[in-house]
């Protein structure tokens, strides 16, 4: 196990070191987290953001799930094959957000009874509309599985229902374990997540990552344009 994954030049599929990660190395080193933590709110709930706070406090933070792209030529059950493609990652990180992550919560419920799951929350058509200006009509991996579709701009009715679905169906499988936290990217901060990990909280700003204003600016680019030039 690699204490920073995030900085392998073929890991491709890890959470990539930002100013949070620089900033939660004293934790790692020192206040190593002890459970994994899986994010299993849909794309475009802030789930970047959680990620970002959750290098903050200290996690090795796993990203979309790049190296499993191939599912699609696989006659295994594609859950039971990102999972076994996830071995790997389940030994070099012990947190997890973004895609596929949350198709397979059950799935990692089993693999790990005693970790800690976090269902990011978001307005129903507030998400909409960022998934229609993210996704546009392009296809993206994994998204057959969960919709059935590639195309939130012209079948918004299936996003919606798969989105409500979603979490109904998340809160309803964890309501008697007490193992997940609901958790709004811009209304609830450090304090409820650090609670709800059990342990010390953080007196600052709560990350916001992928805002719409930010996509464009230079630096934005530049720091994408870095990324990709260093990880193979």
């Amino acid at each position: 196990m690699s204490y920073f994954p995030e900085i392998q030049r073929a890991q491709v599929d890890a959470l990539k070191p930002s100013s949070y990660f620089l900033k939660g190395l004293k934790r790692r080193f020192f206040d190593a987290p002890k459970q994994k933590v899986f994010v299993i709110g849909l794309h475009k709930t802030g789930t970047t953001s959680l990620g970002k706070a959750l290098q903050r406090l200290g996690y090795r933070v796993c990203g979309s799930h790049k190296t499993a792209y191939d599912y699609v030529n696989v006659e295994q059950d594609v859950r039971d094959y990102l999972m076994d493609r996830a071995e790997d990652h389940f030994k070099e990180f012990n947190a997890f957000q973004d895609t596929p992550w949350f198709l397979l919560y059950k799935n990692l419920y089993e693999r790990f009874p005693n970790a800690k799951f976090i269902l990011t929350l978001r307005d129903r058509e507030s998400w909409l509309r960022s998934a229609q200006s993210h996704f546009k009509k392009h296809p993206f991996p994994f998204h057959d599985i969960l919709y059935a579709n590639h195309n939130p701009v012209e079948h918004p009715a299936i996003y919606r229902e798969v989105f409500d679905t979603h979490n109904e169906n998340v809160l309803d499988f964890f309501k008697d374990k007490g193992q997940l936290l609901s958790f709004r990217v811009g209304h609830d901060g450090y304090e409820a997540l650090t609670d709800f990990l059990e342990t010390s909280s953080i007196n600052e700003p709560f990350p916001h990552a992928n805002k719409k204003s930010s996509r464009n600016q230079w630096i934005t680019k530049l720091k994408k344009r870095l990324k990709q030039i260093w990880y193979q």
